[in-house]
Formats: C-alpha cells, sequence, structure tokens
C-alpha cells in the first residue's frame, strides 16, 4: 500500500514539472495575443479618433461671417455678427456645417462641358443635436451668378438662372465652387465649406443599394395617383430627373417628387447606418466615380456618428419664391423676407 502511494507520488513529481512549464508557456501565449488585440483595438480607437476630430475641424470651418440682410428690411447686424430683428437678437450657431448637394444634368445635352446644375440642396447639419435641414433650391431662381471666362477667371456677375452656376465652371470642381459662392450669396452669407455634386446616373445606384425605395406613385404624365410604390434602378432615375414641360410649374413639381425621394432615401440609409456605421464610406466609394467632391473620409466618419447620435432629425423647406414665364425661360423670383426668416432659424440661435 505505501509502496503503491510512494510510486504514484513519485509519477506526480516527474509529470509536475512539465505541466507547469507547458501551462506556463501558453499562459505567456495568451498574454501576447492578448497585448496584441488590445494594441490592435486601441490603433483603431485612436485611428477612428484622429478621423473624427479631423473632420469635425475640417466641417465647422466656417471662417469670418458676414451676414447680410436684403434691402429694406428691417435688420440690423453688427460688427460682431449679431442680428438684432423684430426686438430680438441673433448669433450664428457655431455647431452648424453645410453641404452643398449638386445634381448635374446629363452633360452630352449641353454645349458646356459641365453641364447644368439641375437639382441643387443644401443640408445645413447642427452637429450638436443632429438635426439637420435640407434646403430645397429651384435651379430656376433668378440669382446673382459668377460669370467665368474659358481661362476660369471671374468676369462679373449677372443675374440668371441658378443652374448656370455650375454651367460656367472651366471643369467640376470650378463649377462646383462657384454653385457655392452662388448659394451663399442667395442664403444672406451663409458659410458653405463641403460640396457634393452627382451626375443623374448615380442615383440607381445609390437606389438599389438600400434595396429600392417606397415613394408617392405617379403615372406617365407625372400626375400622382395616390398610391405608394416601390422603385428600382431606372426607375429610380426618372422619378427624380423627368419633369413636365407643360406648366411653368414643372420643375417645383419635380423638386417636390425630389423631396419625398430624399426623405424616404434618408430613412433607409439612417437605418442601414445604426446597423453598420460604414454605409455612408460604402455609398460614398460607389459614388466617387460619378461625383465630384471635396468630401473625404474624416469628413463622412464625422458626419455618420453625428447622424447616429442624435438620431438624424430631417426637416425638409423650400427657397420660396413665385415663378414666371420669362423671355426664355421659366424664372423664379425669391421672396426674400421669407427667406432671410428661413436662415435665421435654421443657421442663427437667439440671444436671450
Amino acid at each position: 500500500m505505501n509502496l503503491q502511494n510512494n510510486t504514484e507520488n513519485q509519477t506526480k513529481i516527474k509529470r509536475n514539472p512539465l505541466e507547469f512549464l507547458y501551462n506556463r508557456r501558453w499562459k505567456k501565449v495568451l498574454i501576447v495575443i492578448i497585448s496584441i488585440l488590445l494594441c490592435l483595438a486601441l490603433i483603431a480607437v485612436a485611428a477612428f479618433g484622429i478621423m473624427w476630430h479631423s473632420g469635425r475641424k475640417a466641417l465647422l470651418d466656417n471662417g469670418s461671417q458676414s451676414m447680410i440682410a436684403p434691402s429694406g428690411y428691417d435688420v440690423d447686424i453688427d460688427e460682431d455678427g449679431v442680428i438684432r430683428h423684430e426686438g430680438k437678437k441673433y448669433i450664428y450657431n457655431e455647431n452648424m456645417t453645410s453641404v452643398m448637394i449638386i445634381g448635374v444634368d446629363d452633360e452630352e445635352r449641353h454645349k458646356n462641358a459641365n453641364g447644368q446644375a439641375d437639382a441643387l440642396y443644401l443640408m445645413a447639419i447642427d452637429t450638436q443635436s443632429g438635426k439637420v435641414t435640407v434646403i430645397a433650391i429651384s435651379r430656376d431662381i433668378m440669382a446673382d451668378v459668377n460669370v467665368i471666362s474659358e481661362e476660369g477667371n471671374s468676369v462679373g456677375i449677372k443675374k440668371q438662372q441658378l443652374c448656370n452656376a455650375y454651367a460656367y465652371g472651366v471643369d467640376a470642381v470650378n463649377g462646383c465652387e462657384n454653385t457655392v459662392e452662388a448659394v451663399s450669396r442667395l442664403l444672406y452669407g451663409v458659410p458653405i465649406n463641403t460640396y457634393f455634386s452627382m451626375k443623374w446616373t448615380a442615383i440607381s445606384v445609390l437606389n438599389d443599394y438600400v434595396g429600392g425605395v417606397t415613394v408617392p406613385g405617379y403615372d406617365s404624365n407625372w400626375n400622382p395617383t395616390g398610391k405608394m410604390v416601390t422603385i428600382y434602378g431606372k426607375k429610380a432615375l426618372d422619378y427624380i430627373q423627368k419633369r413636365s414641360k407643360a406648366t411653368i410649374e414643372g420643375n417645383n413639381n419635380r423638386v417636390q417628387r425630389q423631396v419625398d425621394y430624399l426623405k424616404a432615401f434618408a430613412n433607409k440609409s439612417i437605418e442601414k447606418t445604426k446597423q453598420d456605421i460604414t454605409t455612408p464610406l460604402k455609398l460614398y466609394n460607389r459614388l466617387n466615380k460619378y461625383s465630384c467632391n471635396n468630401l473625404d473620409a474624416t469628413r463622412i466618419t464625422y458626419l455618420a456618428t453625428v447622424f447616429i447620435n442624435g438620431g438624424a432629425k430631417l426637416e425638409f423647406v423650400s427657397v420660396p419664391g413665385k415663378v414666371v414665364q420669362g423671355e426664355k425661360y421659366v424664372e423664379m423670383y425669391v421672396d426674400q423676407k421669407a427667406l432671410y426668416e428661413i436662415v435665421l432659424d435654421v443657421f442663427y440661435e437667439e440671444v436671450k
């Protein structure tokens, strides 16, 4: 009995050192693996943080404010940018950033290589609250537009349809910058430092990536049917591009369809982004070959977090005005006072 116990003890004594070394080695391996994973996680977090801060800095770099007011409007603006209007004081909301969205018409239909800006939307984003106000801007608005020479130099300002601002550009970048300047001037000096132009053909790509978009239905003459339909591919392109030329309200009616489409598309995109925060980057990569823009991964990363954290509360407003038939083209004249109220409401904060 004692001999058997001694034998077992000797066996344990012989085996224990090996097990100890074996376990010790694997503990070291596990420590190394965990350390590597922690380092990778820290690098990823640091990289995300750098991109987030870089994007925020770029988007909120609004420069100096130079707000103006409509002629004859009862408003006073002091040297500090404080606006006094109807007994109230307003100051620019420093958390605001704006992205100019430009839908470019088929350039083969125009003598100018750039084509025209057929769709104009300004996304005004409150990066603190997450509220997004999409301002629909008619292409037919008569605005002060820089006339650009073939060499790319401004040769003066002319009152004309806003869509021509893009067409004057010697290239896509120049066209976007000229459009941004014209829209900023239209909105009384609101700063715009980010733009994204997109050819119409990209709509089908976007639409199908999110799995189709459900919108109010229209017949072949663009009269509402009262039914909801889910559209795919070229039908999505037709939905936002086509318009009736039988009425001077054809473009305004098209803008309404575009707004309906954007609301539905935005809702689907936001849901996908909540499931996968890289969705905006994936959409951007798919659109890149159809687009001219000064967005980058840092700005997109920052905006994605703003949309998710803030819930992306979208509101749509349109620049108010009157549509008339001009000598050659349809012209829209802005209600300056009503537009000024919109600008104050969207971009400014009341000072108590």
